[in-house]
């Protein structure tokens, strides 16, 4: 349910502040019950960091999914869109 309320915040780009804090909920209390990856949590909150202009912390989300799988598409991507807004 976390997930889906975040995910709903960056697809209508609206209560940003509510699906960051959905998304921070469910990377914090993750349980092997979620079935979306701790990589693609990671990606989300790297998205609602980038609607709010919050670059850095969008980077560091990137990150950690990266750390998560090194390869992970969907965060390399994300990279490039995030990397493209650097001022």
């Amino acid at each position: 349910m976390h997930f889906l309320v975040a995910k709903a915040s960056v697809i209508h780009e609206t209560q940003l502040t509510i699906g960051q804090r959905y998304i921070q909920m469910y990377i914090d209390f993750k349980s092997s019950k979620d079935s979306m990856p701790l990589e693609s949590a990671y990606v989300l909150q790297a998205q609602l960091f980038k609607l709010r202009d919050k670059i850095p912390e969008a980077l560091s989300s990137i990150k950690s999914a990266l750390q998560e799988m090194p390869s992970f598409k969907p965060a390399l991507k994300e990279k490039q869109l995030i990397l493209l807004r650097k001022p």
